[in-house]
C-alpha cells in the first residue's frame, strides 16, 4: 500500500511540475525585433565575386530557446568580373548585382549570459542576381536551403548589435553585421 501511495504521489507531483512548466511557456510573451545590417557576400564562382547589400530583418522569439525570422536584402555594392568563353577564348567584362533576396528561418537560440545570445538560422532563401555587360543582361535566380550561426549582444533592454555567418546556397557565403531593436 505504501508503494502505491508513493507512486501516486510521485505521478501527481510530476504532472503538476510539467503543467507549471507548460503554463510558464504559454504565458511567456513573444519578443519581436527588427534589425538593419550590412551584408558582405562572396559568391564562390570562377572568378569569385564580392557584393555588398543592406539587409533588413524582422523576427520574434516564441520561447526562451526558439524563434522565427524573415530577412530581405538589396544590393548596394556591385562587383565587376571578367568572363571568358571557353570555346572562343573571348573575354568580356561584366558586372554582377544583387537585385534582392529574401529568406524565412527557424531560429534556435541559447543565452550565453544576460546580454549575449548565440543562435542558428535554418531555412530557405530566394535570391535574384543580374549580370550585365557587352550589351547583354542575364538574371540568375532561385530558392535554396540556407543556414548560419550568429550572436547578438544587447547594450540595453531594447538595443543591441549582432553578427552572423551565413551560407545562402552552396556557393554564396556572407557576413552580416548590424544593429538590433527589441520591442
Amino acid at each position: 500500500m505504501k508503494k502505491t501511495l508513493l507512486a501516486l504521489a510521485t505521478v501527481i507531483v510530476a504532472s503538476n511540475a510539467a503543467h507549471a512548466d507548460y503554463q510558464s511557456f504559454m504565458q511567456q510573451p513573444e519578443q519581436p525585433y527588427i534589425g538593419l545590417d550590412y551584408q558582405y557576400a562572396e559568391i564562390d564562382t570562377t572568378p569569385s565575386v564580392n557584393l555588398g547589400s543592406v539587409l533588413l530583418r524582422a523576427g520574434t522569439d516564441l520561447s526562451k530557446h526558439f524563434g522565427v525570422e524573415a530577412q530581405y536584402s538589396y544590393g548596394i555594392t556591385d562587383d565587376d568580373y571578367t568572363l571568358t568563353d571557353a570555346s572562343t577564348g573571348i573575354s568580356q567584362k561584366r558586372t554582377l548585382k544583387n537585385r534582392g533576396s529574401y529568406g524565412l528561418y527557424l531560429r534556435p537560440k541559447m543565452a550565453v549570459n544576460e546580454q549575449i545570445t548565440a543562435y542558428a538560422l535554418i531555412g530557405a532563401n530566394y535570391a535574384d542576381y543580374e549580370s550585365e555587360g557587352s550589351g547583354s543582361r542575364a538574371n540568375a535566380y532561385g530558392t535554396a536551403f540556407s543556414a548560419g550561426v550568429g550572436v547578438t549582444a544587447m547594450t540595453s533592454q531594447n538595443l543591441g548589435f549582432g553578427a552572423e555567418l551565413m551560407s545562402y546556397d552552396s556557393d554564396i557565403f556572407a557576413l552580416n553585421v548590424g544593429v538590433r531593436y527589441k520591442f
